[in-house]
């Protein structure tokens, strides 16, 4: 029987627009450790997803998100712990199932020794939906300025009704994260972790968070029960300042992101409402692992052409 608790659709491409502007649409989705062995081995009861879905669970989404490059995780039952899984080509033909797996635990890392899938009835609890925005007044799009360091982009955001706080835009990220810093300074709780990339080294542990809620300029608002904190002051010298966290796909992925580098301001448009009327050049691109936007295509230099095999990284 197929396991599903979707939450909302998220759209599989989009369009960029315009000299110095770019239009991006971005788009959401649950899951569930007994522990009965000796110290080396253990069994462990839980759902296979993938990195991006998180607790989202659903087979066609953690199918789609595996397929496309996503890691498999295994989301433990009665705790919710999320596993990273060292090799996680035995979980793939498990995704969005409930599963018995063998194998041993290190540093929260879970090496699969043997998978068996568990034909019961149960499903991942029914919670309310993880992710809400709002737009003030009911009006179609808010803007405000932005601050550009590093190639990255930044904006003011209140935490829990704390700040403002420094915060990246990052469409290629698949949650929001806020620094560790921060959430002990706030006294913000996390529960369960898993392994994450990024925030100036290769792996980092990351605490998830149940609630968080953010408050932009001009009154956009943004909660998310799928928040998760990193460590980031080894981010801090690359731009010259603190930062606190990202803005992740999780939030910004309802809206049209309108992004002018030249004038320095981010629109945010209702996906719903918007409609592009500009003489701009469409550019369709995929959502690697369900969130990272990719565009196909070629680098071509004067006097040489440097291919790509494969998808450009597009960050924004």
């Amino acid at each position: 029987m197929s396991q599903t608790q979707e939450i909302k659709s998220r759209p599989s491409n989009g369009e960029v627009h315009d000299k110095g502007t770019t239009h991006r649409v971005a788009g959401r989705f649950k899951l569930g450790l007994d522990c009965c062995a000796d110290a080396d081995t253990q069994k462990l009861t839980g759902w296979v997803s993938d990195r991006a879905c998180g607790r989202s669970i659903s087979a066609d989404c953690n199918n789609k998100c595996i397929e496309g490059g996503t890691p498999a995780v295994l989301v433990v039952d009665k705790t919710g712990d999320i596993l990273s899984v060292s090799n996680p080509d035995p979980l793939k033909e498990h995704a969005g199932k409930h599963v018995e797996v063998t194998g041993t635990l290190n540093d929260n890392v879970l090496t699969v020794a043997e998978v068996l899938p568990l034909n019961d009835p149960a499903t991942p609890k029914s919670d309310p939906p993880p992710v809400s925005v709002h737009l003030p007044d009911h009006k179609g799009f808010v803007q405000f300025p932005l601050e550009i360091m590093a190639n990255g982009i930044y904006v003011p955001v209140k935490v829990n009704g704390k700040g403002p706080y420094l915060f990246e835009i990052d469409t290629g990220s698949s949650n929001s994260v806020i620094a560790a810093e921060l959430a002990a300074e706030l006294g913000i709780q996390t529960e369960g972790s898993m392994q994450g990339m990024g925030a100036g080294s290769d792996s980092n542990a990351m605490g998830m968070i149940s609630n968080l809620d953010f408050l932009l300029p001009q009154g956009l608002t943004f909660s998310t029960q799928q928040g998760a904190t990193v460590a980031m002051s080894g981010l801090w010298p690359l731009i010259g300042r603190r930062m606190y966290g990202d803005l992740g796909y999780d939030v910004i992925g309802d809206f049209v992101l309108e992004i002018n580098y030249e004038k320095k301001l981010v629109t945010f448009h209702d996906a719903e409402t918007f409609h592009y009327s500009g003489t701009g050049t469409s550019f369709p691109f995929k959502l690697l692992g369900g969130s990272d936007p990719q565009i196909q295509g070629a680098l071509i230099f004067p006097g040489r052409v440097l291919e790509s095999k494969g998808p450009l990284p597009r960050r924004v």
